[in-house]
């Protein structure tokens, strides 16, 4: 996004168990910043067939290096931990 269309994004840290949990972000955060899924897809330089499938769950086989790249430009941080097994 650019510095001017930049906008504070308030999000507790989660645990990610799905792309739906990654899609149904970037679609909160695409809202939020006002902008199309069209407009959005071409900022972010995916097709917006790809944003929207992301954001919607419908495709199960998605290229990692695209959904970093949105990601990255809606400001989404990946962290990866080791988890506990119970």
């Amino acid at each position: 996004m650019s510095k001017k269309n930049e906008q504070k994004h308030t999000f507790e840290q989660k645990t990610i168990s799905s792309i739906q949990d990654i899609g149904k972000m970037v679609q909160q955060i695409r809202k939020e910043s006002k902008l199309t899924q069209h407009h959005a897809a071409l900022l972010c330089g995916v097709t917006p067939k790809f944003l929207s499938e992301l954001e919607t769950g419908k495709n199960k086989h998605f290229s990692l290096r695209l959904i970093l790249r949105v990601m990255h430009f809606f400001g989404i941080e990946l962290v990866c931990k080791k988890r506990t097994i119970k």
